[in-house]
């Protein structure tokens, strides 16, 4: 079962990160840049996740899977999006996805979904390389659903982790600055709604903000679902259906890769 302390704390500013270096085209990299491209590694998947990209003239969106270094495959992505006066809100998602997705039709690995209760690490370690310029974030993406059959209509919760932000501005209240793993998150909650196939979707959605750069190491993110049940807006019964880290862009160019990934899913008694 997952359980956090809690520790509130006066809210301060983050330093925007330094951008270092990322990959670029050639050297034998197959860049994909089909609006719904989707390449598979084990039991990752790299979306493209482009939503609206014909409002954009001289737009591009690209992914890659880098397999220079041997038993080390990479993931990569590249964007140029002119979107001048826009309000900074995401316009496409491209990133890594280790589950099922609810907009997908079944999962990328046997080890998820999961009830949130049987949970007892939950942790994602990495390297992550961005050079852009413009309005985005690097950030991991948690789809909670009500049952183990994943869908739209099953969603419940998504929980982000912003571990990078180049002038985003979750769109949702203050809840406070919370001390997590060692580590300083503003914490926001919102309601989102997503209009589809005739219909709207409603559930709550969480955003934990790092007041500093995390772009490598490891983090608990068994320590963020248990915050947020530790103050009564997750239920262990409630299932996590995906992990993603990948990168919502609301304007500007730039590129972003990730090294030395992988999600640790261990299960305990609930």
């Amino acid at each position: 079962m997952l359980r956090a302390g809690l520790l509130l704390l006066p809210l301060l500013a983050c330093s925007d990160p330094a951008p270092v270096d990322a990959p670029e085209g050639g050297d034998g990299v197959d860049w994909s840049c089909d609006a719904d491209a989707s390449l598979s590694s084990g039991s990752e998947l790299l979306s493209n996740t482009v939503w609206n990209a014909g409002e954009a003239g001289g737009s591009e969106q690209c992914i890659a899977i880098l397999d220079d270094e041997p038993q080390r495959t990479g993931f990569a992505w590249r964007w140029r999006w002119p979107w001048p006066g826009r309000v900074p809100t995401p316009e496409s998602h491209p990133g890594i996805v280790f589950g099922w997705q609810p907009w997908r039709s079944a999962s990328t690995t046997k080890q998820l979904p999961r009830r949130v209760g049987d949970l007892e690490r939950l942790r994602v370690s990495y390297r992550a390389f961005v050079q852009a310029e413009g309005v985005y974030n690097l950030a991991f993406d948690l789809w909670l659903t009500d049952e183990e059959r994943v869908s739209p209509e099953r969603v419940t919760k998504e929980v982000m982790v912003w571990v990078l932000n180049s002038g985003m501005e979750p769109a949702a209240r203050w809840l406070g600055t919370v001390r997590i793993d060692d580590r300083r998150y503003d914490l926001y909650a919102s309601e989102r709604r997503h209009l589809g196939q005739g219909r709207a979707l409603d559930w709550q959605a969480f955003t934990f903000v790092a007041e500093t750069p995390q772009t490598e190491g490891d983090i608990a993110l068994e320590e963020i679902l248990g915050h947020l049940i530790e103050r009564g807006f997750v239920s262990d019964d409630e299932w996590l259906a995906s992990v993603q880290l990948g990168t919502e862009i609301a304007g500007g160019s730039g590129g972003a890769q990730v090294r030395d990934y992988r999600v640790d899913v261990t299960l305990g008694g609930g």
